[in-house]
């Protein structure tokens, strides 16, 4: 997200003398806040957790169905 400008970084090591500062800088510029809004919005995918879902699923159930088919030879 940092190289497509929708987020700052700051380090672990830099953390406790410039978070704090970065982040109040950040919501003090509403054209930067603007920016680094529209530029994540851009990288989202709509959707994605339905998407995740239907694969967990998809997944979980194939899964099953070798389960059975196993069960089912060894009886």
């Amino acid at each position: 997200m940092v190289k497509r400008d929708a987020a700052v970084l700051v380090k672990d090591t830099d953390a406790l003398q410039h978070l704090a500062d970065t982040a109040l800088n950040i919501i003090n510029d509403a054209d930067r806040l603007k920016q680094l809004s529209t530029n994540a919005a851009a990288m989202a995918l709509p959707h994605a957790a339905q998407k995740i879902a239907d694969e967990v699923i998809a997944m979980a159930t194939q899964h099953a169905a070798q389960n059975l088919k196993h069960v089912t030879a060894g009886s």
